[in-house]
């Protein structure tokens, strides 16, 4: 079938929509970035401003958690079937991770847990209560979440945030430990919901 390419030609990036409309809105989305957010290089030319429309033929790849286009080749897409956008905004961690989810929001019902895009590409699982200033995160052991197959046992630390979580003021208040052999002994999810429950206990938050 026809459909519209957006190629930046800079960052060797293609971008798919189904209509004109949507890959000139595209266009139009990143000129504005170009000139609110990028500086212009020495031949005062905006930065990512290589960008060109091209009509291919391409079956459509609907991306599974928003229905947009997918930019992933027709090799990896039936592996990733998701678009760039969802990738940074958890969308697609939380619809690949559904069942894990489920089991974290059941055992916080009042809480708002999901997916979360701290910058630079990493992530984190966050808990956060409407009623509390203090929210909680949870990743693999630095920046990530776990590996796609480790979500069930492969947390790594678990963190308490004060306020809006976007200064310093932290406190670890679970992390996977080393054996004997210097191997890593991950938390499983249900270590990380006790860890943040007894927390919220000792801070007498109501659960």
């Amino acid at each position: 079938m026809k459909m519209y390419s957006v190629v930046d030609e800079q960052f060797r990036q293609t971008s798919y929509f189904r209509s004109i409309e949507e890959a000139e809105k595209e266009i139009d989305g990143r000129r504005m970035y170009n000139r609110e957010f990028t500086m212009e290089n020495s031949d005062g030319i905006p930065g990512r401003e290589y960008l060109a429309i091209k009509i291919v033929e391409r079956d459509s790849q609907p991306c599974k958690a928003c229905g947009r286009e997918s930019e992933n080749s027709p090799e990896k897409y039936p592996l990733y079937p998701y678009c760039r956008n969802c990738y940074y905004t958890g969308a697609a961690a939380e619809d690949i991770h559904l069942n894990d989810l489920c089991l974290f929001r059941s055992a916080f019902p009042d809480a708002e847990v999901g997916v979360e895009h701290t910058g630079g590409g990493c992530f984190w699982l966050a808990f956060r209560w409407p009623d509390d200033p203090d929210s909680y995160c949870a990743t693999g052991g630095e920046a990530e979440l776990p590996d796609d197959d480790r979500w069930n046992d492969g947390w790594g630390v678990v963190c308490r945030y004060t306020g809006d979580g976007d200064g310093d003021d932290f406190a670890v208040i679970r992390e996977s430990r080393w054996d004997d052999e210097k191997n890593p002994v991950h938390l499983s999810k249900r270590q990380v919901i006790a860890a943040i429950k007894k927390d919220r206990e000792a801070r007498k938050v109501a659960a």
